[in-house]
């Protein structure tokens, strides 16, 4: 289902982005300041190092790390999901999915180029809000039907096919994609 509106029309050329040296405090600070939920970290060289999230930073100082001694880079998801911009929305929204999470930094031969996130895509294509709806409804099944034999009806985590779907491993999945895993 291509869309025929690249990353490139639709992510933030900009993305709010902060040092692996900054400390905690510094780096939520950012957040409140520019409003985001997310920052990038990169090198000088603006290549992408990684990605720490408010949640990620509440973790830590729910645990009583001290969030002036804390650094960035200590914390930071540093194997982050990518997207180029050259590539389609729907791209984009399936990587989303697949890989369970909300934004894609762009990068181009791994320069950070910019930011997509669900918010974007959802901008420029309000019927996508059902595609993300679902998306979440059948994370929260997952949570509350962990160890059941249960079906739901949905698109599978692993084909995008739409149907009935069994909880396997975490995974919601078809019964073609079952069949795979059980051979």
């Amino acid at each position: 289902m291509k869309t025929g509106i690249r990353v490139l029309d639709i992510m933030t050329a900009q993305p709010v982005c902060a040092d692996p040296e900054d400390n905690l405090k510094k780096a939520a600070k950012l957040m409140i300041k520019k409003g985001v939920h997310s920052l990038l970290i990169k090198d000088k060289k603006s290549r992408l190092l990684g990605i720490v999230t408010d949640k990620d930073i509440l973790k830590k100082l729910i645990k009583g790390y001290d969030p002036e001694k804390v650094k960035v880079r200590s914390i930071m998801t540093k194997r982050v999901k990518t997207i180029e911009p050259q590539k389609d929305v729907y791209e984009a929204i399936l990587k989303m999915k697949k890989k369970k999470v909300r934004r894609l930094p762009v990068v181009v031969n791994k320069e950070l180029v910019g930011l997509v996130t669900m918010k974007d895509i959802l901008k420029i294509q309000p019927r996508m809000f059902e595609y993300f709806d679902e998306m979440f409804r059948v994370r929260e099944l997952r949570e509350k039907t962990k160890n059941r034999d249960i079906t739901i009806e949905g698109t599978c985590e692993s084909c995008d096919a739409y149907g009935e779907l069994k909880n396997v491993n975490d995974r919601w999945l078809c019964e073609q994609c079952r069949d795979e895993i059980t051979k």
